[in-house]
């Protein structure tokens, strides 16, 4: 039937992104590492923007075809998965705290909170200008530009944890 060739194909996809997703992290891990830059960085930024490329090609193909509602449901339901799932489900399955070498409180957690807001007042009239697009854009060059610069002088951020163990334990 159509629901089992459906199930079928969503089996397989899981399978190939297991092991695509092992080759992609291995390899991040090479290059942010051949720049000096710490495990942690490295999950913010190459393996962020990679595990979201699925989501912008969604949001931009829904934009497309006239369903851009989907896009903000597709934000935020991916940072809710993120925070409460991967991290609690991370949390249960590792039987253990997830030890952090560094203070999250003094950048992260606010700029968590600020893009929270942001997004909040963007939506607030029910569309997203192009002035509030380059609002987001910046504030995420700059969170880059931050965390990247702050991770080769930030002696803190050093951690014997590998990318990898903890991606696997993720997935």
């Amino acid at each position: 039937t159509g629901l089992g060739i459906y199930i079928v194909i969503s089996v397989v996809s899981l399978i190939v992104l297991l092991f695509a997703s092992e080759w992609f992290i291995d390899a991040a891990e090479r290059i942010g590492l051949s720049f000096g830059i710490s495990p942690f960085i490295i999950g913010v930024t190459i393996v962020a923007f990679g595990t979201s490329l699925p989501e912008l090609a969604t949001s931009v193909a829904s934009v497309y075809s006239g369903n851009s509602e989907i896009v903000i449901g597709n934000v935020v339901g991916s940072n809710i998965t993120n925070i409460l799932l991967v991290l609690g489900l991370t949390a249960f399955l590792g039987k253990k705290y997830i030890k952090l070498n560094f203070n999250i409180w003094e950048i992260d957690m606010p700029l968590l909170i600020t893009s929270a807001v942001l997004m909040y007042f963007a939506i607030w009239d029910q569309h997203i200008d192009l002035l509030e697009a380059i609002i987001f854009l910046a504030a995420l060059a700059g969170f880059l530009l931050n965390s990247v610069r702050g991770s080769k002088e930030d002696p803190r951020e050093k951690t014997p944890v590998k990318l990898r163990d903890v991606i696997k334990l993720i997935l």
